[in-house]
């Protein structure tokens, strides 16, 4: 499919820039950092010591699912609720560092990313059609609720973990049915960095999205809208990071107030 493919395009050349930007300083930093690692001792062993006293966080699971409201007073509304159309993932970086998983039917997403010395990313979302019946400005409002956890786990090399929600719009002319614009919202989730001997996590249950993005729609056009969630961990030599999302896009609400 034409949109999958051009999600998946963006979120590896994202990544491979973010890589690159990170791998960067972390070997500027290396030649300073190296004779105090000879002395404390830089190697894998240290990190197994290290993450065996962590406090794991409990396995996350999905979130319950919650039905949609009544509609509240628009000039044009529409709900939209599991199942829907369309389900995505997407995966890069070291091999087998990162997971994902979206199901369209109860629009559950997964994703993870566990790296030690290593990089990578994951990506899934869920997404349904959308065809106005005239051209107006439509606010988008889905109620999407996650649990999540992440640890850093620097050795004198930093160790970097972050994610983030996103909304993608694809749109799609009315007649030829070709791409013609896509629109994104981009909402951070964490973005942290470790360094030297540092320990950094978080962890939450029930957390909510504060997202009501508004565009302008062409009566007619087609309309994909993704809804999205990334992880990126990023590692040098001897370093740790891991995330994990679990979410549900429980219903998704489109209105016009004209």
């Amino acid at each position: 499919m034409q949109g999958m493919k051009q999600l998946s395009e963006f979120i590896s050349d994202l990544h491979e820039k973010d890589v690159a930007l990170k791998q960067g300083g972390d070997k500027s930093l290396a030649k300073l950092r190296a004779p105090l690692a000879k002395v404390v001792g830089d190697n894998d062993d240290i990190i197994k010591e290290r993450i065996s006293h962590l406090k794991k966080a409990p396995k996350l699971t999905k979130p319950v699912p919650i039905p949609p409201p009544k509609s509240p007073l628009a000039v044009f509304d529409q709900f939209f609720q599991p199942p829907f159309q369309y389900q995505w993932t997407d995966t890069g970086g070291d091999s087998g560092v990162g997971s994902a998983a979206a199901n369209d039917q109860d629009g559950t997403i997964s994703v993870g990313v566990g790296a030690a010395n290593q990089n990578g990313y994951a990506a899934a979302g869920v997404g349904f059609l959308f065809q106005p019946p005239r051209d107006m400005v439509i606010y988008i409002e889905p109620l999407v609720t996650y649990n999540f956890n992440w640890l850093d786990l620097a050795n004198f090399i930093n160790a970097s973990c972050s994610a983030f929600f996103a909304i993608r719009v694809q749109v799609f002319d009315g007649s030829s049915k070709s791409l013609v614009d896509t629109i994104d919202f981009t909402y951070p989730l964490w973005n942290d960095t470790a360094g030297w001997l540092d320990e950094h996590s978080n962890s939450g249950t029930g957390a909510t999205i504060n997202a009501s993005p508004t565009i302008f729609v062409i009566g007619g056009y087609y309309y994909i809208i993704w809804f999205w969630f990334d992880i990126s961990c990023a590692n040098g030599f001897s370093t740790f990071s891991d995330g994990s999302i679990e979410a549900r896009v429980n219903y998704v609400f489109l209105y016009s107030p004209n």
